[in-house]
């Protein structure tokens, strides 16, 4: 039985007026078409206006409702355009955040952009990185990527390009959530005498090496030294990560 016909059956029950029933089942038809078009019309935009496929359309029509008016998504749409996104990436960002169709492009979206260009990153590096990992852009501005992006920058000497790269291979870095994962992964190898310099390095470079539970991390850790690798070498850390991807696949 369907909710709009469970309903129906509900207020029969509640309310045995026939009247007030027959005004129930056109009110619960009426919605039920409703949402019926609004689907028909979110699955017909992703297909038509931002590339996707009638099987990727289907499944992110399932995330987003567009409630049959495109302006909203339309705005979205040029602004990517704008910015030098071309149809292949922003159907790569739509397929994996279909809800940035529901944003306001001027007020939420073109502060993050803005603050990227500020730091000296290109519109084509921004198109390519954004289009791989679009999370960044429902982080808030002031209060994660702002303040994250030079908390990285900070903790690792690195320059502004370099932290972009690095949140395209691991996007926690610019969450709230990162520092708290990776300081104590941090702290661990420096207790283990790995050099600050070889510990920044990579972690700008690879900085997922650092994001695993501290405790599966500080095993793989005390693996590495029980080979007989030394923690003042690079390979050390190279040690590290062979480990752990060792450790995933088994």
């Amino acid at each position: 039985m369907s909710l709009g016909s469970m309903f129906i059956s509900f207020c029969k029950g509640k309310y045995p007026n026939p009247t007030f029933s027959r005004f129930v089942s056109v009110g619960v038809r009426y919605v039920s078409k409703i949402a019926r078009n609004d689907d028909s019309f979110t699955v017909s935009y992703l297909i038509n206006s931002c590339g996707l496929s009638p099987e990727s359309a289907l499944s992110v029509s399932k995330k987003v409702q567009l409630k049959n008016n495109p302006t909203q998504p339309d705005s979205v749409l040029n602004f990517f355009k704008n910015h030098g996104f071309s149809q292949t990436q922003i159907r790569k960002i739509v397929e994996r955040m279909p809800t940035l169709l529901l944003s306001k492009a001027e007020k939420t979206l073109l502060p993050k952009f803005q603050f990227f260009y500020s730091k000296g990153i290109s519109s084509s590096d921004l198109s390519v990185v954004l289009s791989s990992n679009p999370a960044v852009l429902a982080y808030n501005i002031d209060n994660c990527i702002i303040l994250n992006f030079n908390s990285f920058k900070d903790f690792t000497r690195c320059d502004d390009s370099e932290v972009f790269l690095a949140y395209k291979d691991c996007s926690v870095i610019l969450s709230n959530s990162f520092h708290s994962i990776v300081a104590p992964n941090v702290a661990l190898l420096r207790q283990h005498g790995v050099p600050d310099s070889n510990i920044m390095t990579e972690l700008v470079r690879n900085p997922r090496k650092f994001i695993p539970n501290h405790d599966k991390f500080r095993r793989t850790v005390e693996e590495v030294e029980k080979l007989g690798f030394n923690p003042l070498k690079s390979n050390f850390l190279t040690a590290h990560q062979v480990l752990v991807q060792i450790s995933k696949s088994t």
